[in-house]
């Protein structure tokens, strides 16, 4: 679950294979994953499912150099399932 504050502004958090991450911090030649990332974010959750990438990353970028934000993330994983028979 991603979220801010009440009353923060709104923030763009892109899911992305870290390979791309240096490119990011740079501005140049970044690629995200369009159906796991989310622009104008406020609070919400988001649901990523299967393997998108290698190793991903998750970045939360502020499109406002006038007003910050507060972010909390929650991450929960399921990395094995074991089925009984």
């Amino acid at each position: 679950m991603l979220g801010n504050s009440q009353g923060e502004n709104y923030c763009n958090v892109y899911v992305m294979d870290g390979q791309y991450y240096q490119s990011f911090l740079s501005g140049t030649g970044w690629k995200y994953q369009p159906d796991a990332s989310q622009l104008n974010l406020r609070s919400g959750i988001m649901e990523v499912n299967g393997s998108l990438v290698k190793s991903p990353c998750i970045v939360i970028s502020n499109p406002d150099s006038y007003y910050g934000i507060n972010v909390s993330i929650q991450v929960v994983a399921i990395v094995a399932v074991i089925e009984w028979v």
